[in-house]
C-alpha cells in the first residue's frame, strides 16, 4: 500500500466544500494507491450506499473511485490508505457487524480506519452526526465485500 497518514489536525482540512454552477462537489485529497488496490477501491466505492446517515451521496473530486462523501458537513470516505500513525496491534477498536475500526478523536469529529479490511479504508464523520456506530454499520457491505464477509488481515 502507498500513502502517507495524514497528521491528524490536517485530517480536518483535507475536506472542503466548492460550489459548482449546477450543484456542489467536495474535494477529498486521494491516498496514492497502486493500480491493485485502485481496482480494489474501485469495486468497494460501487457498493457504497445511496444515502449515509440519512444524507444523500455528493460528487467527490477529483478521484471518485478512491473517495465518496455524504452530507454537509460531509462525512468523507477515503479508500486505500495507510495505517495511522498512533495505530498499533493493542489498539483499542471498535467493532460493527464484524468489521473492526480504529477511531481517532478529531476537532471536528472522528476519523475511523477499517484495519483488518484490505484495502484499509477511513470514514470521517463530522460530530454533528450523533450516532457514529450507525453509520460504520451502514458502509458494512462496501468494506466487507458483497459476500458480508471481513477481509482477512
Amino acid at each position: 500500500m502507498v500513502g502517507k497518514p495524514l497528521p491528524l489536525l490536517a485530517a480536518a482540512a483535507v475536506v472542503s466544500m466548492i460550489t459548482a454552477g449546477c450543484g456542489r462537489a467536495v474535494m477529498v485529497t486521494p491516498p496514492e494507491v497502486s493500480d491493485a488496490v485502485g481496482a480494489q477501491c474501485e469495486r468497494a466505492s460501487a457498493l457504497l450506499p445511496g444515502s449515509l446517515a440519512a444524507e444523500a451521496r455528493i460528487s467527490t473530486m477529483p478521484d471518485p473511485t478512491l473517495t465518496a462523501a455524504w452530507g454537509a458537513p460531509a462525512i468523507v470516505w477515503r479508500c486505500g490508505v495507510a495505517a495511522p500513525q498512533s495505530y498499533n496491534r493493542t489498539s483499542q477498536l471498535v467493532t460493527v457487524d464484524g468489521v473492526e475500526w480504529y477511531p481517532e478523536q478529531l476537532s471536528a469529529g472522528t476519523r475511523f480506519t477499517a484495519v483488518a479490511a484490505e484495502p484499509m479504508t477511513e470514514l470521517t464523520v463530522p460530530a454533528r452526526y450523533a450516532n457514529a456506530a450507525g453509520v460504520l454499520a451502514e458502509l458494512q457491505s462496501a468494506i466487507a465485500g458483497p459476500d458480508g464477509a471481513a477481509a482477512p488481515q
